[in-house]
């Protein structure tokens, strides 16, 4: 990496810091760190969404994916695309059921049962994320050629985003994402695929090169069976209601008209990030047709691109575009998680606690959730296959859950418990096992084995109502 770009990533990193530090004060309650005061706009929230679910997997796994099947890797994108204008409509409802998260707003109605086991599933897959994407930094850093290790670039990165989240909770987040997000739209969206294409030799060279390649530069559906690119969606699709960062921020929304707004606007541009993604990837193939045989791996091929063919300084903000995408995810993810054990795990355990204390065991949670994720990021490999597994836990074990709470007014506090933890039961096991039972992912199987668990639950226990009541 040149210095002149290695000083323009490292400013970067501190004016992250800077934004923590800055806005720390402004979030001494509970409601201002959990939820930034419920005072995001639409223009914040679309870019939080965005800058938030357009991670490591999302971004460095998808244009991983354009170099090897081309337009096939819009599937993922769809998926995203949809899911947030279809929920943008579901978002009202949920505000309405009140809460100050996913977990929150399930347990409402169902108990701390309901609220420890689907606390344990958003922990689980959030700190998860986080590690990936923190691996994924790593491996980007290296790619560049900077002069450090992986495991020093995984350190840097992962101390950076602790501190900032840690000080200004969600509303440094989203301050953070935003400025994440006008890089990314910058570097990624706008720079990237004209680059991309001119050093390739023109639009035409590059449609030839996906050709000779055997891959699609348009038509999504030729690229991979049918089956996978269905799951590829699926995936994405349940990702937006179930990644327990979306209803967080449903509910931190200014009022339910930003807050839809807000959603349908990130559906927009997830198609316009796909698409950019997708012309770079197939324009890198063009460009560096070994790249595989060289780094081990496509998913190299966005930070290739960056350093060997953009302009010193330009080099430096795609880089730091690059870090911005997957740091959003990290910060997002990693409040959840600490969310999650100190506060909707913790309010079961020391319900009469004050908000100052549940506002420091989420500060402490941070720091000690993003160490753990720090030494997750030290083992994991592939991007894109992480980013999947945990899309498959959670699609399985809180989708339905969620949607029966707002919709479903019979369910029970058994049920929804039985359904979340059916579907986390079976989507691990086929994981673990290795045997898909259903559609080649864990997925469908766990949703099957979700929706069964509420209906058998509460069935089970409005019987045994029935019987109380007749004795």
């Amino acid at each position: 990496m040149r210095a002149i770009d290695a000083v323009i990533v490292l400013l970067y990193m501190v004016a992250m810091l800077v934004i923590g530090f800055l806005v720390k004060e402004r979030t001494k309650s509970l409601e201002g760190y959990i939820l930034g005061g419920r005072r995001f706009t639409t223009f914040v929230l679309a870019a939080t969404f965005m800058a938030s679910l357009t991670g490591a997997g999302m971004t460095v796994g998808s244009s991983g994916q354009a170099y090897q099947v081309g337009a096939a890797m819009m599937w993922n994108y769809l998926g995203y695309a949809i899911g947030f204008i279809v929920f943008a409509f579901v978002a009202k409802r949920a505000r309405e059921v009140g809460g100050r998260s996913l977990v929150e707003v399930i347990s409402g109605r169902y108990g701390n049962v309901a609220r420890f086991c689907s606390a344990v599933v958003a922990i689980l897959y959030t700190v998860t994320l986080v590690g990936y994407s923190i691996m994924a930094i790593g491996s980007i850093l290296t790619y560049t050629g900077i002069n450090i290790t992986r495991e020093t670039a995984i350190v840097i990165v992962a101390v950076v985003t602790i501190i900032y989240t840690a000080m200004g909770g969600l509303w440094a987040v989203a301050i953070t994402d935003v400025a994440q997000f006008i890089i990314m739209l910058i570097s990624i969206v706008i720079v990237a695929p004209i680059v991309a294409i001119k050093t390739a030799g023109g639009y035409g060279a590059v449609t030839a090169a996906a050709s000779a390649a055997g891959i699609e530069m348009w038509n999504p559906i030729p690229g991979v069976p049918f089956s996978l690119a269905l799951t590829w969606f699926l995936l994405v699709f349940l990702a937006t209601p179930g990644d327990p960062t979306v209803p967080q921020r449903m509910l931190a929304g200014k009022d339910d008209k930003q807050t839809r707004d807000g959603m349908i606007w990130a559906g927009i541009f997830a198609l316009v990030y796909g698409v950019a993604l997708l012309i770079t990837g197939v324009a890198g193939r063009a460009i560096f047709p070994d790249l595989v045989a060289e780094y081990g791996t496509a998913e190299a091929i966005l930070p290739v691109v960056f350093m060997k063919v953009f302009p010193p300084v330009l080099s430096g903000l795609a880089i730091s575009g690059l870090l911005a995408a997957i740091m959003s995810t990290i910060d997002s993810m990693l409040l959840v998680a600490a969310i999650g054990v100190a506060y909707d795990i913790g309010k079961i355990f020391f319900p009469n606690a004050s908000d100052k204390s549940y506002t420091n065991a989420v500060k402490y949670s941070v720091v000690v959730l993003g160490l753990v994720a720090m030494v997750i990021a030290m083992y994991i490999e592939a991007v894109f296959g992480a980013m999947l597994f945990v899309f498959s836990l959670t699609g399985a074990a809180l989708v339905i859950p969620f949607m029966a709470t707002l919709y479903w007014k019979p369910s029970t506090s058994w049920g929804i418990t039985a359904g979340i933890i059916f579907g986390a039961i079976v989507s691990l096991g086929q994981f673990f096992s290795g045997v898909y039972l259903i559609g080649g992912d864990p997925v469908y199987a766990g949703m099957i084995a979700s929706a069964l668990g509420i209906i058998i639950g509460t069935a089970v226990q409005r019987m045994m109502r029935r019987e109380a009541s007749a004795a």
